[in-house]
């Protein structure tokens, strides 16, 4: 007989956690806040609630069965940043 963790299981709450991360999300709340909110739904640690959000991220599939779309961040413009530099003085 097989030991363990169910798969099902995880699996099924790692998609409420998703879930809940959404919802959470849509309403404009802090990443933090959600976080520790979903750590004491689930009974998880903080550090844990991470690792499930982030491996969803990577496998590409969050909440909705759509792939997540990474955002690219711009650099900030060197131009931009010395003439703010000159200003102060």
């Amino acid at each position: 007989m097989k030991r363990g963790r169910n798969r099902q299981l995880i699996e099924e709450r790692n998609r409420k956690i998703a879930e809940m991360y959404n919802q959470l999300n849509a309403k404009g709340l802090r990443s933090d806040i959600i976080v520790r909110t979903i750590a004491g739904t689930f009974y998880l640690s903080e550090f844990r609630v991470m690792a499930i959000i982030r491996e969803l991220a990577r496998d590409g599939v969050f909440a909705g069965g759509g792939p997540v779309i990474p955002v690219k961040k711009k650099k900030p413009d060197m131009k931009i940043q010395v003439q703010l530099m000159l200003d102060l003085f």
